[in-house]
């Protein structure tokens, strides 16, 4: 009767704490050591989500170099939620543009998941309500100023404004008799860098179009940095109000090269 017993206990479901138990095993080997891509950049150490992917408890959105990639330290599975934990991973361009990161702040994200029963597919489902999936791209959620460095789409930042900019002729600031843009209210030439106060000391690049009517029409990285100064320099960029180049006496539209040094001595 002992053996018969052991049998029948054998063959009936696993209750609901075992089949979570066996899933949660599954999850957290593998996702542990790997790294995920949150959809949204939320900044903070403690992120939640309701079970459609939306922010219940978040900070501000951040830069992608700071708040977007989290390795994954462990992951396990409650009543109602899937809880991730890990260390953000904070991202620098090498002078030569390759890419390092290293391990930054801890965080924490639960994404809420009543579903039942539980399944693997369902828990992927869910996760990726939060986070990118394998086959979406960063640069796909990244503001558009990221597209050259993030994408091999455009040889040349030429070609990229000749495809953001379709029919219009674009000079060169600077050569000929094409002079250079002003920024109005700062006094800046754009033919040197500008300093801007910062603690984390560094240089962005970005190429841009500004307009005959002294708009920004275009905005693009070209030499990032990292930790988060490139969204900085581009976000500085783009609230400022130009004086335009001119060809002669004629106000042209003219491709910029923008060098931003981020610099304590600039406080």
């Amino acid at each position: 009767m002992p053996r018969l017993l052991a049998l029948i206990l054998l063959l009936l479901p696993l209750p609901a704490w075992g089949q979570d138990s066996a899933l949660e095993a599954q999850l957290r080997q593998m996702f542990t050591d790997q790294m995920v891509t949150l959809r949204t950049f939320y900044s903070g150490e403690r992120l939640r989500f309701d079970s459609l992917g939306l922010p219940l408890d978040a900070g501000p959105v951040g830069a992608w170099t700071t708040d977007a990639q989290i390795r994954v330290q462990d992951l396990s599975l409650t009543r109602d939620a899937i809880v991730l934990r890990g260390r953000r991973q904070h991202f620098l361009f090498g002078s030569s543009g390759n890419l390092r990161h290293h391990n930054a702040g801890p965080v924490t994200v639960e994404v809420q998941w009543p579903e039942r029963p539980r399944t693997r597919a369902g828990a992927l489902r869910q996760l990726a309500r939060a986070f990118l999936r394998s086959d979406e791209r960063l640069a796909d959620f990244t503001p558009s100023y990221w597209r050259f460095v993030l994408t091999n789409q455009w040889q040349s930042v030429e070609f990229a404004f000749a495809d953001f900019l379709p029919g219009e002729t674009l000079y060169t600031a600077g050569r000929g008799d094409v002079s250079w843009p002003r920024v109005i209210g700062r006094g800046d030439s754009l033919d040197a860098p500008i300093a801007v106060c910062s603690q984390i000391e560094g240089e962005v690049g970005l190429a841009g179009v500004v307009g005959p009517d002294g708009s920004l029409r275009a905005l693009l990285i070209t030499d990032p940095f990292g930790l988060g100064l490139d969204d900085r320099a581009a976000d500085l960029i783009s609230k400022w109000r130009f004086e335009p180049a001119r060809k002669g006496r004629e106000p042209v539209s003219t491709q910029v090269q923008f060098w931003i040094y981020f610099r304590r001595d600039a406080c």
